[in-house]
């Protein structure tokens, strides 16, 4: 279990304890909330779920920094002698942003064959039957079937490189005319 994992339970269980006092009773004393007419309980659940998100967040983004690539670097001891990295303050800002922005992308560039792009009644069937002849085809490659609102578009592979997907392309081709090369985000690649 992470440290990350263990704070997020710390946070659950004192946001349950918070939620179950009876901290409606002294806010209903305050002329202020009689006044508004608001009620304690609806004050008390909000403050109390922005609080914890609050402390979600910071804690968080302590944790990201703590555990950072210069930290990791410089405690390194698999090698002899000691690394000491001197730098401004803003590059590592850089670093962590850069950092967080990546973790919100669900995948790195590349390229996929995109073979089918239909609309209309029977779209979805033969997509899904595109589909299966393109894995039978290539057992070893992932197909792709992306619905969004009304289109069916059916892509091939997960290329890092423009070249691979042009390897593949030209066999593609062959059954399939319309194929083309499209950039986009793909899936990480399996770790071996």
């Amino acid at each position: 279990m992470t440290d990350f994992d263990k704070l997020k339970k710390i946070i659950y269980f004192y946001g349950i304890i918070i939620m179950s006092h009876k901290i409606p009773v002294i806010f209903s004393s305050l002329p202020v909330f009689k006044l508004n007419g608001i009620k304690p309980e609806t004050y008390v659940q909000r403050s109390t779920l922005i609080t914890i998100i609050f402390l979600f967040t910071f804690f968080r983004f302590s944790f990201t920094q703590s555990d950072d690539v210069f930290s990791r670097i410089e405690k390194d001891n698999s090698y002899p002698g000691s690394v000491r990295i001197i730098q401004d303050d803003n590059i590592k800002s850089l670093v962590y942003k850069h950092i967080e922005h990546e973790r919100g992308r669900n995948g790195i560039p590349g390229y996929r064959i995109s073979v089918f792009f239909a609309t209309g009644q029977g779209a979805g069937e033969d997509a899904f039957r595109i589909r299966s002849e393109l894995n039978s085809m290539y057992s070893d490659i992932k197909v792709h079937i992306i619905h969004d609102d009304v289109y069916y578009r059916v892509y091939l592979g997960d290329f890092r490189t423009r070249s691979e997907a042009i390897k593949y392309l030209r066999e593609v081709e062959k059954r399939y005319s319309g194929a083309y090369i499209v950039e986009t985000t793909i899936n990480f690649p399996p770790l071996d």
